[in-house]
């Protein structure tokens, strides 16, 4: 009781009075997470310049994102995407649009990192403009609560549109929703429906089959990382904020084990200072899906991660190295030795962070999969 009070208190209260350029004060109810429009200063008048430049646009491309006061994965990836559309649209000649979901929510800027374009409120893109054509770049999670949003006048707006596509980004295949709802959409869009997955596990023919949609590769980008020598590195293991079964277990063993080592979970980090984390520290672990930033992004920060195999995730042709483990209890069983060994040999150290390194630049084709995906609905 005491916890959530001073939680509240931190929330609506503290953060608002350090931020007062950005929030105002208001006796109106607050949102489970994140706020209204009427708890932003000069909010309306704000989103009406932001969406000036877009009212005579005549082709549009919307990406929905979290805009509220976390960061996580997929959020970084689709501001990615944000980032790296901005020539095609250009080259395309379309309006760039990054929005927030839910729609009830106010878009606010985020403590942890910079979005690639300040977000625009739904309901000013479907007051102020009137595109012939129109693409709309929905995660995976969010499509349910898409459609929950939706009102009257959301519903009539979209049905306006001449040529309305909807991609559904598949950034997680466990996260997909029931076939119901993707039909949902399908039929919002008139059948002018695809799917974009982020690994090539789940872009297969037979999840074309099981959704009865189109399914393409759209790899996520990879960041520019900061790159610490061995011989500078910490004695530092970072953990990811994932729970599961094993991570309390792997962690007693691990400090137990491995005293000359500090711990410390990855959580209420910007993202500038995530990743000059991983680069000094010389390990971190992922208790997460396996083939994620967790594990591959220390990689590519001259370190070492080390994650459970997860055949949903991870290609087929992934390198097989020893940080990567069969299973939990396998981790559990050999991780503190493993770790023992890289200690003693700095070349073997280089060679598995190179190896994945490698493997994934080798393999990085994300410019190619983002402009199919542009080219596709200009063809439409």
């Amino acid at each position: 009781m005491i916890i959530n009070c001073l939680k509240y208190i931190k929330r609506f209260f503290l953060y608002p009075l350090r931020n007062l350029k950005v929030f105002r004060f208001s006796f109106h109810r607050y949102p489970p997470n994140g706020y209204y429009p009427c708890h932003v200063k000069n909010y309306d008048k704000n989103q009406k310049k932001l969406i000036e430049q877009y009212k005579n646009e005549k082709q549009i491309v919307v990406f929905f994102n979290l805009t509220i006061h976390i960061v996580t994965g997929g959020m970084l990836s689709i501001n990615n995407f944000v980032e790296h559309s901005k020539q095609f649209s250009a080259e395309y000649n379309f309006g760039l649009i990054m929005s927030g979901l839910p729609f009830e929510h106010a878009v606010i800027p985020n403590k942890y990192f910079e979005y690639a374009l300040e977000p625009i409120d739904f309901n000013y893109i479907i007051k102020y403009t009137k595109p012939e054509k129109l693409l709309l770049n929905i995660p995976e999670v969010f499509i349910i609560s898409f459609l929950n949003a939706l009102s009257v006048k959301h519903i009539e707006w979209l049905k306006s549109i001449n040529k309305l596509n909807i991609n559904i980004l598949n950034q997680n295949d466990e996260l997909m929703p029931e076939q119901k709802y993707i039909e949902k959409i399908r039929e919002i869009c008139n059948n002018r429906l695809t799917i974009t997955a982020a690994h090539k596990s789940y872009c297969t023919g037979e999840k074309s089959v099981q959704y009865g949609t189109p399914v393409f590769l759209l790899r996520p980008f990879a960041e520019k990382y900061y790159k610490t020598d061995f011989k500078d590195k910490k004695n530092i293991i970072l953990l990811s904020p994932d729970l599961n079964a094993y991570k309390n277990k792997v962690v007693k063993k691990l400090k137990k084990e491995l005293p000359d080592y500090k711990f410390k979970i990855i959580k209420n980090m910007k993202f500038e200072d995530y990743k000059k984390e991983i680069s000094k520290a010389k390990y971190t672990i992922t208790f997460g899906e396996g083939f994620d930033g967790y594990f591959l992004e220390p990689y590519l920060s001259d370190s070492i991660g080390f994650a459970v195999y997860n055949n949903v995730f991870f290609p087929k042709d992934f390198p097989k190295i020893q940080t990567l483990y069969a299973s939990w209890q396998d981790l559990y069983d050999n991780i503190v030795e493993d770790i023992r060994n890289i200690d003693k040999n700095p070349l073997k150290y280089k060679e598995i962070s190179k190896t994945i390194e490698n493997y994934f630049l080798a393999n990085d084709t994300s410019m190619i999969n983002l402009e199919d995906l542009y080219k596709r609905w200009m063809g439409n």
